[in-house]
């Protein structure tokens, strides 16, 4: 396979040419951030913090991280007295997805969050619903709308969501926001997540792919099990005190148009023989089912710094390959099931190589398979350049059971979906419906709901909607 060329994202083919909210006009998380492995370049505002600070006399900040308290009456007397369905899609968006910049759940939810200095954002902030972040400080004596595009959103640790908003939720709003989960507070990996979801964001514009599903859903257990009606034995609580020690997740997962599931998993460095074990989980899990059951393989997307020191993107891929050969080596599956055909890498810089730049087959998502590894004794090269999203390529052919495609009507459904990806789906309860209708909008429940796998079954996990 010929190695391909280069393009701007501004002329690369694109799902939504028109859009302002496109790849080509946003930051690029990637290249603009100065980010380090450990994610302290990233400080992190709430707004019971800032009041302790302003309280104790410790510095200064902008009027608007400390809002006075008849703002906090004003806000926490009805939140979603307006603007609702726009902060009930950021809600989402950050809830899927755990961690994402302000433009990215802009482009998510197709609504404009940064107009007037982000003053539905604030509402949210001050209402202990979202902290902010940013690279590198924040401007201590004012807040425009440029450095609103550049901020970090990630959920409070508080029980405000529980407090202020669950309650007033209709069942589809409930759905649209979580998922059918419930609502977890805090962050977690900064770099992680943010790259996470801006790949799901390119992958959403520039190739055919069905859906993009954030953090919250790719879970080992969500992906190989679950997702198909099916208890898995390596969960909490199922067989033993060493089950809970599989559940590994993706930072975000990949539906390919025939719906098999693609599992990302960001990794900016290995750590040796923790690496090999994170492997060896997922495929030890993987084993126990083909992918016809199970649909899922897995890649590893290698983003290490932005500005590498000479020759550092070629060796962290390298270890990242050694790991997954090792692990392999320890789990190789069998005939009907080897693990080399379902775990890929991929480096964020070949991918993308500079700002706003993509490599011209990016459509059909270019990866490295170990498909020399098929045999017991491989010869030649291991690693072979295949296209992840060309379903001659790496094929999958599901059980005549199940329905791969259901997570794409469920994933229709939630705010964490970017915008354009959604199609046809039910009309949620917004500004216009407020809460006309508090058990849901007619027509539209819970039996309504695609089972979430097996097909032409009554499904135990349909109330938790989606995969």
């Amino acid at each position: 396979m010929s190695e391909p060329g280069t393009q701007d994202v501004a002329v690369a083919r694109s799902r939504i040419p028109f859009s302002e909210y496109r790849t080509a006009n946003r930051m690029d998380p990637f290249y603009d951030y100065i980010w380090k492995r450990s994610d302290s370049a990233i400080a992190w505002r709430s707004r019971r913090e800032m009041r302790s600070r302003r309280d104790a006399r410790l510095g200064r900040s902008a009027s608007w991280f400390v809002p006075s308290p008849a703002e906090r009456e004003y806000v926490g007397s009805d939140l979603l007295r307006n603007r609702r369905e726009l902060k009930l899609a950021t809600l989402g968006a950050v809830h899927g997805w755990r961690t994402a910049t302000v433009e990215q759940v802009t482009a998510i939810t197709g609504q404009q969050l940064i107009s007037g200095k982000g003053s539905a954002l604030r509402e949210l902030y001050t209402a202990d619903l979202l902290d902010v972040g940013a690279s590198g400080g924040f401007n201590g004596w004012a807040v425009n709308n440029d450095e609103l595009r550049g901020w970090l959103l990630h959920p409070s640790r508080t029980d405000s969501f529980k407090q202020r908003i669950d309650h007033q939720l209709t069942f589809p709003e409930s759905v649209a926001v979580t998922g059918g989960r419930e609502w977890v507070t805090g962050g977690q990996y900064d770099r992680h997540n943010v790259l996470a979801t801006e790949f799901a964001l390119r992958a959403a514009e520039f190739t055919r792919c069905a859906t993009v599903i954030g953090e919250q859903w790719s879970s080992a257990s969500e992906l190989l099990w679950e997702a198909w009606g099916r208890k898995s034995p390596f969960a909490s609580g199922a067989g033993g005190s060493r089950a809970g020690a599989y559940e590994n997740r993706g930072d975000m997962t990949l539906v390919r148009r025939d719906g098999l599931r693609i599992a990302v998993e960001v990794t900016a460095s290995t750590s040796g023989k923790a690496f090999v074990q994170k492997v060896w989980k997922w495929l030890h899990q993987m084993r126990q089912s083909p992918l016809e059951h199970q649909g899922t393989v897995l890649l590893f997307l290698v983003a290490g710094e932005q500005e590498p020191r000479g020759g550092e993107v070629q060796r962290l891929r390298r270890e990242v390959q050694r790991g997954i050969q090792q692990a392999i080596g320890m789990e190789p599956g069998y005939a009907a099931n080897r693990m080399a055909d379902r775990v890929f890498v991929a480096s964020w810089s070949d991918l993308f190589p500079d700002r706003h730049q993509l490599v011209t087959d990016f459509e059909k998502l270019p990866v490295l398979a170990p498909r020399g590894l098929r045999s017991a004794a491989p010869t030649g090269d291991i690693w072979e350049r295949v296209h992840l999203l060309d379903e001659q390529e790496v094929p999958y052919s599901p059980a005549e059971d199940l329905d791969p495609l259901a997570v794409v009507q469920n994933a229709s459904m939630l705010h964490a979906t970017p915008h354009w990806l959604r199609g046809e789906r039910p009309q949620l309860a917004g500004d216009s419906v407020k809460m006309c209708w508090p058990n849901g909008v007619p027509g539209i429940d819970r039996d309504s709901l695609k089972a979430k796998g097996v097909a032409g079954e009554a499904n135990p996990y349909v109330d938790r909607v989606l995969v």
